[in-house]
C-alpha cells in the first residue's frame, strides 16, 4: 500500500531507521484498526483510551495518516473527529483510468503498471515488474527523456511533460505527470502517469494549419477586396456594415470614418437617393439590399443610380443583394455587390442623345442610311428609311430582296444591277437616282441612293454602307418649272398665232395662274373665307379654302354632289353685270358667292366665295343630321366637319365682296392688257 505525497520537505522530516519505522507500521494498523471499528468517528482522546496510548503519541500519528491520506479529519467546532479514509487504494485506482500509470520505487524499478499501460506496451505484467525502467531490460524511449523527471519525483518534486513516444518509427505524444509518492514502509517513489495526447496534438497540428491556411485565406481575400473594381458590403442582421472595401467607398462618396456609425437600416443610408434604370426616385423599401434583407430573396444585377452625399453627382451601378441565412430561415448576413457602370451608363446616354439627334436630323432633311454585310446578307435600316419607303419604323427585318420588291418596277434591274456590278468590279461607290413605290398607298417617291463599299484584309468586299435620300419634292420642283415653262411657251405661242382675237382668248390663255394663285392663298390668309376662280366649264384654275365639309363629304358622294353641281349651274347660269355678286345657300345648306370676270365685255369666267355661316344665324342642325343618315356619313365625323365651317360677320361678308368683285375686274384687266400686249409684239414682228 503506498499514498501519494506532494512535498520533498515530508520525506525529509520523516526519515527514520528501520527498527524506528517497523514500529510506526504497527502502531498505524493499531490505530487504523480501531477507527475501522468505529466507522461514525472518534476524537484523539478515544483513540488513547482504546488502544492504550499517550495522547501526543496518537496526535502524532493521526497526523501522519491525515497527511498519507489514509486518515480523514472533520471539525466540529473546536472538536476533531477522526474517520478511516475512504480513498480507494492506489491499486484500484490504477485500474479505473484510462491513462497509462507506473509505479516506480526509489531505484527505478517497476512496482505496478496498469491494464492501459500494459496493453499500449504490449507486455505481460509479470515480464516488466521489478525492471528498471530505461534499462536495457525495458526501455522506454521518450523524447525528451522521462528519466531525470522520475528521479526528481522520487525526491518530491512534481512535474509535467510533454514528450514523444517512438515505436516502430510510430509518433505518439503523452502528457506526462511525474508525482511524488511515499510507501506504507516510508519509502520514497514516483508514480508516472501519461496521457495519450496524439489525437489532440494532431487535431491542435490540423487546427493550426488550418489557422494558418484562413490567415492566408484571408489574406488573400482581404487584398482581392481591395483591389477589385466592385464595391463589396457585408451586413449583420442588424445592418451593421462589417466589411467594405475602398471601391464601395467610392461609389458612395464615403470616408473610413463614416462607417463606424453607418447603418444599412439607418436614416443616413435611407438619405442616399436611389433610382431605378429609367431615372425614377426608388422607395426605400425597393432598393436592393433593403429589400433583399425584407424578403429573404437575392436580388440580381439590378441597375440602380446613388447620388453620392458629398458632391452630389449620381454613380450607376449594378447590384446584387445575396441574403446569407440561418439554420432557421432567418437572414443573418447580407452581402452586396456593386458593380460601377458610370462610365458606361453616360456613354449609353450620350450615344442615345447622338442616335436620337441623328434619328431627327435624318427624318428633318429625309435621309436614311443602311448597312449590308454582304457575307451574311444582314441588312439594317435607320428609321428614316422605313420612313422613306411609308412603313413604320424598325416594322419588319430588312432584306436586300425586300429592298428590291419596293424598287419600282421599270427601275428595278437597274438598282440591282448598279449595287452588284460595283461589287462585282470592285468600285468603292455607285451612286444611282431611282424610284421606290410606297406598297401602303402605291405612292411613288423619288430617292437618291449611295453606297461605299468596305473591304477585309485581303482586299474583298464584305460590307455596303449608304444613304438613301427622298428627292421627291426637289423633282416634283424641277418637273414643275419644266411644266411652266412649256406652259408659258404654249401661251405665248397661242398669244402669238397668227389672226387670233385678243378677246377669243380663254383666261387660262392670257393669265399666269401660278402668280394669280399666290395672290389668292394670300388673300385666304386674311380673310379666312374661300375663293375659286373657275372657267366657264368649271375647271379649277385656281383658289383656296375648301372646307372638309364639302371635299370630304359633300362633293364625295353622288346625292350630294348632284346638290353641289346643280348650285354650280345655278350661279353660273344667271347673268350679273361687271361689279355685281349673288349670294346663294346651295342645296347642301352652306352658303356659295358668285361675280362674273368679264374680259372685252365678254363673260369668260367667274369668282367664287362661300363655304361659310353668318355668325347670327342658327344652324339647322337637324337638316345636317338627317343628310348625314339619309347619305350615310359617318355622323359624328360629319358633324364635327360641320363644326369647323368658319361663321363670319355680314358685314364682313360684304367688305369681302366689295373687295372681290374689284379683284374680279383687276384680272380682267390683267388678262386683256397681257393679250393687248402680246398682240402688239406679234404685229410689230
Amino acid at each position: 500500500m503506498c499514498t501519494l505525497l506532494y512535498t520533498e520537505e515530508y520525506i525529509v522530516n520523516h526519515a527514520k531507521s528501520n527498527d524506528d519505522m517497523a514500529t510506526d507500521r504497527e502502531e498505524f494498523a493499531r490505530i487504523r484498526e480501531v477507527l475501522k471499528k468505529n466507522p461514525r468517528g472518534m476524537n484523539v482522546i478515544e483513540i488513547a483510551a482504546a488502544i492504550d496510548m499517550h495522547r501526543q503519541s496518537v496526535t502524532k500519528y493521526l497526523e501522519m495518516l491525515v497527511i498519507s491520506g489514509q486518515v480523514e479529519m472533520r471539525t466540529f467546532g473546536p472538536a476533531k473527529v477522526y474517520y478511516l479514509s475512504q480513498r480507494l487504494p492506489l491499486s484500484a485506482m490504477l485500474s479505473i483510468t484510462s491513462d497509462m500509470i507506473l509505479l516506480l520505487d526509489r531505484d527505478l524499478k517497476i512496482i505496478n503498471a496498469n491494464d492501459a499501460f500494459l496493453a499500449k506496451m504490449g507486455a505481460a505484467r509479470e515480464d516488466i515488474l521489478n525492471k528498471v525502467i530505461g534499462s536495457e531490460y525495458f526501455p522506454l524511449e521518450f523524447q525528451p527523456s522521462i528519466i531525470p523527471r522520475i528521479a526528481d519525483a522520487i525526491l518530491g518534486k512534481e512535474s509535467r511533460i510533454e514528450a514523444v513516444y517512438k515505436k516502430r518509427s510510430k509518433e505518439q505524444y503523452f502528457d506526462v505527470k511525474l508525482l511524488p509518492v511515499v510507501f506504507d514502509d516510508g519509502q520514497p517513489g514516483a508514480t508516472v502517469i501519461m496521457e495519450d495526447v496524439t489525437g489532440q496534438k494532431r487535431a491542435e497540428k490540423e487546427r493550426e494549419t488550418i489557422m494558418a491556411r484562413l490567415k492566408e485565406s484571408d489574406q488573400r481575400f482581404r487584398s482581392l477586396l481591395q483591389n477589385l473594381r466592385s464595391g463589396v458590403m457585408l451586413a449583420d442582421a442588424d445592418g451593421r456594415i462589417l466589411v467594405y472595401n475602398p471601391a464601395f467607398l467610392q461609389i458612395f462618396g464615403f470616408k473610413d470614418e463614416d462607417m463606424q456609425s453607418l447603418n444599412i437600416r439607418g436614416m443616413e443610408w435611407s438619405a442616399i437617393e436611389s433610382f431605378d434604370s429609367d431615372g425614377r426616385i426608388l422607395p426605400p423599401d425597393e432598393r436592393p439590399s433593403i429589400k433583399a434583407f425584407r424578403t429573404g430573396c437575392p436580388i440580381k444585377n439590378m441597375l440602380v443610380g446613388f447620388r453620392r452625399l458629398t458632391d452630389g453627382r449620381i454613380t450607376w451601378s449594378l447590384v446584387n443583394a445575396e441574403p446569407l441565412k440561418a439554420p432557421d430561415g432567418r437572414v443573418e448576413r447580407l452581402i452586396c455587390t456593386y458593380y460601377d457602370i458610370t462610365e458606361r451608363k453616360l456613354t449609353e446616354e450620350a450615344l442615345r442623345e447622338n442616335e436620337t439627334r441623328l434619328q431627327k436630323a435624318q427624318e428633318i432633311a429625309h435621309l436614311g442610311s443602311w448597312e449590308l454585310d454582304i457575307r451574311s446578307g444582314s441588312l439594317t435600316w435607320s428609321d428614316e428609311v422605313y420612313r422613306i419607303f411609308g412603313l413604320q419604323p424598325q416594322q419588319f427585318t430588312a432584306t436586300y430582296q425586300a429592298f428590291l420588291d419596293m424598287v419600282h418596277p421599270d427601275d428595278r434591274e437597274a438598282v440591282d444591277t448598279a449595287f452588284t456590278t460595283s461589287v462585282r468590279e470592285g468600285r468603292d461607290t455607285y451612286e444611282i437616282v431611282h424610284r421606290v413605290v410606297r406598297k401602303p398607298t402605291g405612292e411613288i417617291r423619288f430617292v437618291h441612293e449611295k453606297c461605299e463599299h468596305y473591304r477585309d484584309a485581303s482586299g474583298q468586299i464584305v460590307r455596303s454602307v449608304g444613304m438613301i435620300h427622298d428627292i421627291t419634292e426637289r423633282v416634283m420642283m424641277e418637273k414643275a418649272l419644266l411644266d411652266r415653262e412649256e406652259y408659258l411657251k404654249l401661251r405665248l405661242d397661242a398669244l402669238l398665232a397668227p389672226g387670233g382675237d385678243i378677246c377669243e382668248k380663254t383666261l387660262e390663255e392670257v393669265l399666269d395662274l401660278p402668280a394669280l394663285q399666290e395672290s389668292i392663298d394670300s388673300l385666304y390668309d386674311v380673310t379666312g373665307i374661300g375663293i375659286w376662280i373657275l372657267g366657264l366649264d368649271g375647271k379649277v384654275l385656281a383658289g383656296k379654302g375648301w372646307q372638309d365639309i364639302c371635299s370630304k363629304f359633300h362633293r364625295s358622294h353622288p346625292g350630294t354632289c348632284k346638290n353641289c353641281v346643280e348650285s354650280d349651274l345655278y350661279l353660273s347660269g344667271k347673268q350679273l353685270a361687271d361689279g355685281e355678286y349673288e349670294v346663294y345657300r346651295c342645296k347642301n345648306g352652306i352658303w356659295d358667292i358668285r361675280t362674273p370676270i368679264i374680259v372685252c365685255g365678254k363673260h369668260i369666267a367667274n369668282l367664287y366665295s362661300g363655304q361659310f355661316f353668318y355668325e347670327d344665324e342658327e344652324i339647322d342642325r337637324a337638316f345636317f343630321e338627317r343628310q348625314a343618315d339619309k347619305y350615310g356619313f359617318d355622323k359624328q365625323e360629319y358633324m364635327a366637319a360641320l363644326d369647323r365651317v368658319p361663321r363670319v360677320d355680314r358685314e364682313k361678308v360684304l367688305k369681302t365682296m366689295g373687295f372681290y368683285t374689284k379683284f374680279a375686274r383687276m384680272i380682267a384687266r390683267q388678262s386683256y392688257s397681257n393679250a393687248r400686249l402680246a398682240k402688239a409684239l406679234a404685229d410689230k414682228k
